[in-house]
């Protein structure tokens, strides 16, 4: 008959099993939201001037310049060569629907929202980069040194929940120049896919992100775009792998302890079952 100490070791360690199994797959599929409650920034490199004022906007709005604030930056490129003319693309994180960032971030500081929008908790950032080791997109995630800590755009998120646009935004229409744009997903996307239809360019990413960027034809050369930004026509699927392989990655302590404890209970029982050594006689 089984005794009480062998059925709690039997239910211990099926528990953790259970547990194991359970952490390992939790998150690993997400149900897609109503993506008619969510927001999308649209990008036009078409209209970009290189005035980087959407830099100034961002500096201020997370509090001046100083390391850690600015969470987007506008790089000048030369896609048909150096005799072209130059490209200036803005970047900033792109929201991805299913954020490989917010699955294998080992502090809970990233969150993706029902609003769309990848959000970050500085307080609770460790600085263990498993964000950026994912992220498809190398200008998405600034890690700062000085503050130990890894920086982003949230899409101003507490100013979208108050009805506003985002800092960047706000200051390219200031200036005329409506590089940028800012609205409810599906008309976004609608507006991307129309002007690309009009110049026969290209929207990235429409049913992937919530950063949508528009390129002319002749402007998306893959290796460039792909070296400095991570940019293809097809959103990368090994990223989602990548993703999975590092959470279950961050697992892996677990069977370690497991085998620890199973081992020393092992050795308990042994010791309980093993006769006392009988006392020497004495000659």
């Amino acid at each position: 008959m089984e005794n009480r100490s062998e059925r709690s070791r039997r239910d211990f360690l099926k528990g953790g099993a259970a547990g194991l199994v359970t952490a390992l797959l939790g998150g690993v599929s997400q149900p897609m939201a109503d993506h008619s409650k969510e927001f999308a920034i649209l990008q036009d490199t078409t209209r970009c001037s290189f005035c980087e004022k959407c830099v100034g906007a961002c500096e201020k709005r997370h509090g001046g310049e100083h390391p850690g604030t600015f969470y987007t930056q506008v790089t000048l490129t030369y896609p048909q060569g150096k005799e072209a003319r130059p490209l200036p693309v803005s970047t900033r994180c792109m929201h991805c629907f299913d954020s490989p960032c917010t699955r294998v971030c080992e502090g809970k500081a990233l969150t993706k929202t029902v609003l769309g929008a990848v959000t970050w908790d500085e307080d609770r950032c460790i600085g263990c980069l498993s964000c950026v080791s994912v992220c498809p997109f190398p200008k998405s995630l600034h890690y700062e040194p000085s503050q130990g800590k890894v920086y982003k755009c949230d899409m101003c998120y507490d100013r979208i929940v108050a009805g506003a646009n985002p800092a960047c935004v706000d200051i390219c229409h200031a200036y005329g120049y409506d590089s940028l744009s800012f609205g409810p997903f599906d008309e976004m996307r609608e507006l991307g896919m129309q002007k690309a239809r009009e110049i026969n360019g290209v929207l990235l990413y429409p049913g992937q992100t919530h950063t949508l960027i528009l390129f002319a034809p002749e402007a998306l050369n893959t290796t460039m775009m792909s070296r400095l930004f991570g940019f293809t026509r097809e959103y990368s699927v090994e990223t989602i792998l990548k993703a999975d392989v590092t959470q279950v990655a961050h697992f892996g302590w677990i069977p370690v302890l497991g085998g620890l404890i199973y081992y020393g209970l092992k050795w308990r029982k042994n010791r309980i079952e093993q006769p006392p050594e009988r006392p020497r006689k004495e000659q």
